[in-house]
C-alpha cells in the first residue's frame, strides 16, 4: 500500500529530526510545504481520516485546514467523558482544540460547544483573532464577534455553534450556566479557578439541538476536554480527578473514575516545534520551571527544597530483593 500523501512531498523528503509518531515511532515527513504527517501508511491514513478540510484550496496548497497529529487524534477519539490532555508546553493543545471543535460541529448537526480561557485577553490572543479568517476557509461557518450581551461565536450552516468565554473569577461562572453543552473545551484549564471548572463542566450533558444526531451516533451525553500544562491554580484538582482519579471519597461520594481520564505527551509529539525547543526557547528557565514546562514533570515546583529532585534517580526501593 502506497503512502496516501507521497505525491505531496519533495523529491528529497524532509523529515523532522526530533519529533516522532507516538503510534509507530516513525518519522514525520513534510507535505504540501506546510504540514507534517507520519511516514507510515496506516498512521498517515488515521491522521487524514480526522483531518478538517478547507472549502476551497489552490492546487498547490493543502486541502486540509487542519491535519491532526497523533496526540490530537487520540484526545478527540477517546470515549472518556471528561479527558485532560496535559504535559509540557508546545504539544499543540490550543490550536488543535479549536480545529477539532470545528470538525465536530460539521459532523454533528446542532452541536453546541463552549470554548474557554481564563481571561478575555487570553481568549482573544489564542483564539478569537484567528476565527474570522478560519470561518472563511471553512466556507460553511460565520464568525460573530461579541456584542448585544452575547459572546463571540462561530456559527455553522448545520445549526452547530461554538460559544466562547472566560473564567477568571467566581463572577464569571454564572454566564456559562444557563445552557447545556455537547462539549466544554477548556484551554489552559490549570489557570482557571477550580470552582469554575467543577460547575461549568457539569453542563456537559448534551444539547437538545443535537440530540437526534448524537443518539444516532451512539453519543448519549456530552463531554469535557481540558488542555493544560503542569502547575497553576487548579492543578491539584485536575491531578486528583483526572490523572490520579483519587479525590477524597468522603467529600465526593458520587465520583465515578470511569468518567475521567488523562493523556500526556512531550515535545516529540509536535513536529511544528523547532528541534532546539528545549534550549533555544526554554533554556532560560530556572530548574523547577524548566522541568515542568519542558518535560511536563508534576513532581517538581518552584520553591521546593531540593530543586534537582528526580524520583527516578533519588528514590530507593525498600522492598527486599
Amino acid at each position: 500500500m502506497s503512502h496516501p500523501l507521497e505525491n505531496h512531498w519533495t523529491d528529497t523528503p524532509r523529515y523532522h529530526v526530533v519529533a516522532q509518531c507516538r503510534w509507530c515511532h516513525g518519522r514525520f515527513v513534510f507535505v504540501y510545504g506546510e504540514q507534517w504527517v507520519c511516514e507510515t501508511d496506516a498512521c498517515a491514513r488515521r491522521q487524514i481520516a480526522a483531518a478538517l478540510r478547507r472549502a476551497e484550496a489552490p492546487s498547490d496548497e493543502s486541502p486540509y485546514m487542519f491535519l491532526p497529529l497523533p496526540l490530537q487524534v487520540e484526545g478527540d477519539d477517546s470515549p472518556v467523558k471528561r479527558l485532560a490532555t496535559w504535559g509540557p508546553v508546545g504539544i499543540s493543545k490550543s490550536f488543535g482544540t479549536r480545529q477539532q471543535l470545528y470538525a465536530r460541529c460539521r459532523k454533528i448537526k446542532g452541536y453546541t460547544a463552549l470554548l474557554l480561557r481564563s481571561t478575555y485577553d487570553q481568549l482573544y490572543k489564542n483564539h478569537l483573532q484567528f476565527m474570522p479568517a478560519e470561518a472563511t476557509k471553512l466556507g460553511d461557518a460565520t464568525f460573530k464577534g461579541p456584542g448585544g450581551g452575547k459572546p463571540a461565536q462561530m456559527l455553522f450552516d448545520c445549526d452547530s455553534k461554538i460559544m466562547t468565554g472566560y473564567l477568571q473569577d467566581r463572577g464569571d461562572i454564572a454566564q456559562h450556566m444557563g445552557i447545556e453543552y455537547d462539549e466544554v473545551a477548556v484551554d489552559e484549564a490549570n489557570n482557571i479557578i477550580t470552582e469554575g471548572l467543577k460547575k461549568v463542566t457539569s453542563r456537559d450533558r448534551g444539547a437538545k439541538e443535537s440530540y437526534k444526531t448524537r443518539m444516532a451516533m451512539g453519543l448519549e451525553e456530552g463531554r469535557t476536554r481540558l488542555m493544560l500544562n503542569v502547575g497553576g491554580i487548579s492543578w491539584r484538582y485536575i491531578e486528583d480527578f483526572y490523572i490520579e482519579k483519587r479525590p477524597d471519597a468522603s467529600e465526593f461520594e458520587h465520583y465515578d473514575p470511569n468518567d475521567y481520564g488523562a493523556i500526556t505527551g512531550d515535545i516529540r509529539d509536535n513536529p511544528y516545534l523547532t528541534p532546539r525547543m528545549l534550549t533555544s526557547v526554554l533554556g532560560g528557565l530556572d530548574t523547577a520551571l524548566y522541568a515542568q514546562l519542558a518535560h511536563g514533570r508534576r513532581d517538581v515546583f518552584p520553591g521546593q527544597f531540593f530543586e534537582n529532585f528526580n524520583p527516578d534517580q533519588h528514590v530507593v526501593s525498600m522492598e527486599p530483593k
